[in-house]
């Protein structure tokens, strides 16, 4: 709900935080055509690049603060050098993970309360939902990958939030 009753959109806000030029000029369109995955909850999302992600075979990540009205798209190396059909993928399925996240939050929320006697299973439970939940994100990725566009045009303002004062510098593409 947007304070107005209904589930409209307010104007989502792109907060650019550092990203190479060569990288935001590829990623900007793509995500613009995407951003209907966002869900009216979320106000802001914040884009950055990741030069060194925690999983280094990971071409992008995402994460979602459904409690702050906040997702975040981190896009890394290895995005750069894949083909452009992969870059979109790889930028929708990141995507479908924002309108879920809620019901993962419950989840693990559930989880813990449940199974905090026997974290065994309580991480067995767990990684099973994760394979679960990545196989339908993926899934769903894909079927809107070759949905016809145009697409819902969706109102965003852009703001770049770089407070490491790195716009231009170049990225390096691994192969």
């Amino acid at each position: 709900m947007n304070g107005r009753g209904d589930r409209s959109r307010d104007t989502l806000k792109i907060l650019w935080g550092y990203c190479p030029t060569e990288v935001r000029a590829a990623l900007r369109p793509i995500l613009v055509d995407y951003l209907w995955l966002v869900p009216p909850w979320c106000q802001s999302l914040y884009v950055r690049w990741e030069g060194k992600p925690e999983d280094p075979d990971s071409n992008a990540s995402s994460s979602a603060q459904p409690e702050y009205r906040q997702a975040q798209l981190s896009v890394h190396p290895g995005w750069l050098a894949e083909i452009h059909a992969t870059r979109v993928h790889n930028v929708i399925h990141e995507l479908v993970h924002v309108p879920v996240a809620p019901m993962v939050v419950e989840h693990e929320d559930l989880a813990e309360r449940l199974l905090d006697d026997a974290p065994r299973f309580r991480g067995y439970a767990q990684e099973q939902w994760r394979r679960s939940f990545e196989c339908a994100v993926q899934d769903i990725a894909t079927a809107i990958g070759q949905l016809p566009g145009p697409f819902p045009v969706v109102s965003f303002v852009e703001v770049d939030d770089d407070d490491q004062g790195k716009r231009d510098v170049p990225a390096v593409a691994h192969a």
